[in-house]
């Protein structure tokens, strides 16, 4: 099996086209219940949300895979990450992270 699969010519186009002023990339906010995951101090666990994002990683390749250039041609690929930079970004909201209309 290859370390590498050639990008679809869409994903590759879309690729191309991107830039500073066109983005043609995808992007989600999700909300969650957060009282299973709070901590003493009344933030979020997320040392246990990356643990099980991790023991599921292996259902999506996709996700555990980065886009790289060959040498001297350009061509993006998909290539394989190393495992311990496959984890979910996170982002900090104010304590306590409400909504503009006063629900938490």
């Amino acid at each position: 099996m290859a370390d590498y699969e050639r990008l679809s010519a869409m994903d590759a186009s879309f690729l191309g086209i991107e830039d500073e002023t066109c983005h043609m990339h995808v992007g989600a906010v999700m909300l969650f219940d957060a009282a299973p995951l709070r901590t003493p101090e009344g933030g979020i666990d997320i040392d246990r949300i990356r643990k099980a994002v991790r023991a599921r990683l292996h259902l999506v390749p996709r996700f555990r895979q980065r886009v790289a250039y060959v040498p001297w041609e350009g061509v993006p690929v998909w290539v394989v990450m190393i495992p311990e930079y496959c984890q979910p970004p996170s982002s900090l909201l104010p304590n306590p992270g409400l909504r503009k209309n006063g629900r938490s």
